[in-house]
């Protein structure tokens, strides 16, 4: 929380997959956000759709002043061994 009188600064992360226009990520990382105090804000960003390429787009990001991304479908992969 800030002081009476002081803003706080936002905090902006990128979400980074394919086909997340509906995600319902950040719009629940907000409020989780807000309940903490902070002033996040979450925009979504496909890499069909990125204008200098799905592996550029975290560098991009960190230059457009982000402090963050998220990663999800089809860029993450898990791989469980037995």
């Amino acid at each position: 929380m800030t002081a009476e009188g002081e803003t706080q600064e936002i905090v902006r992360i990128g979400l980074i997959g394919s086909d997340i226009q509906r995600s319902k990520s950040p719009a629940r990382h907000e409020t989780e956000g807000r309940a903490l105090g902070l002033d996040d804000r979450h925009s979504r960003f496909d890499t069909l759709r990125a204008p200098h390429g799905a592996m550029a787009l975290p560098d991009h990001l960190e230059g457009k002043g982000f402090a963050g991304i998220d990663v999800t479908h089809p860029c993450k992969q898990f791989s469980f061994r037995t």
